[in-house]
């Protein structure tokens, strides 16, 4: 698998299959004044590799919990976006359990690379990509966009 990491801050093109398994939500998020979360779903590409796909936001009236099974994306997907590095925070990413019961969901505040591949039993890409998903007619079919940073250089 290619290594990413010459690539980040690029507009970058992937397909693969998403795995739901590994997702991660990052609270504390908002969109147009609405508390939510960021949907971070692990994408195994054609290629190989597994990329972190910041899938986007979705509401989440204590902006921490969500149910994110419904704006699964099953099947193979091609996703565009801008390849960014996944930082080492020192904190973890300051992980937190949301909710209660069996309803208790694990967030963090921000990605942080040591965390996610403990986590996690494939090994991921120390990048992560924003993605820019195509809209659908359904409101729940997929998060909304996350804002991309500007990408200085073309596409990969």
């Amino acid at each position: 698998a290619a290594d990413p990491r010459p690539y980040v801050n690029r507009r970058a093109r992937v397909a693969g299959a998403y795995d739901p398994a590994g997702e991660v939500l990052l609270r504390g998020r908002s969109h147009d004044m609405r508390p939510g979360v960021h949907v971070v779903t692990p994408l195994a590409t054609d290629g190989g590799t597994v990329l972190l796909v910041n899938r986007g936001w979705v509401p989440s009236p204590d902006g921490a919990t969500v149910d994110a099974r419904p704006y699964a994306e099953p099947g193979r997907r091609a996703v565009a976006g801008i390849l960014q590095e996944i930082p080492v925070t020192g904190n973890g990413g300051a992980p937190s359990w949301s909710g209660q019961g069996t309803a208790r969901t694990l967030t963090y505040r921000r990605l942080d690379l040591p965390a996610l591949r403990a986590r996690s039993p494939r090994p991921s890409s120390p990048s992560t990509c924003s993605s820019s998903p195509a809209r659908t007619a359904s409101p729940r079919a997929s998060p909304a966009a996350s804002p991309s940073p500007r990408s200085p250089r073309g596409t990969t």
